[in-house]
């Protein structure tokens, strides 16, 4: 469903917000086990739309790299077929790869984080992210839906 003509843009910063509210008011009001878990869940929650939407942009990608290397191949169809079987698993890889690499990354600043800093100013600044997210989702570039009145 788009939101004011844009089928993904909206939904990251709606989401991207969301969870980085999440996380400062878990950081300020979690103070039960109870309230740490609702946070926590609303935090996944989302992160899932953001995952997922993320995920379509992929797809996009690889269909859009597909249909350019059809278009300029020759008629040969199986060679076209096991281009995009390539291209498709390349895409997957290359985002897994990026959000493992970025887990790690942010284990480890955590880690090094509670040195120096209480746990709740960890997770505090585990709102970064999201937070940046919704900043370089001003940068998609999506064209605007026709919307039908």
């Amino acid at each position: 469903v788009p939101i004011l003509g844009y089928r993904r843009r909206p939904y990251v910063m709606m989401s991207a917000v969301g969870a980085a509210a999440m996380i400062v008011l878990m950081s300020l009001f979690g103070r039960s086990k109870t309230s740490i878990t609702v946070f926590a869940t609303a935090v996944a929650l989302c992160m899932a739309i953001i995952e997922v939407v993320l995920d379509s942009l992929a797809v996009e990608f690889s269909n859009r790299v597909i249909l350019e290397r059809a278009t300029s191949a020759s008629s040969d169809t199986d060679s076209v077929e096991a281009s995009a079987d390539t291209t498709i698993s390349q895409v997957q890889s290359e985002c897994m790869v990026a959000r493992t690499a970025g887990s790690v990354v942010a284990s480890a600043v955590s880690v090094l984080l509670l040195l120096f800093c209480s746990p709740r100013t960890v997770i505090f600044f585990a709102c970064a992210g999201p937070a940046a997210l919704c900043v370089l989702s001003l940068h998609f570039h999506e064209q605007r839906s026709q919307i039908a009145h």
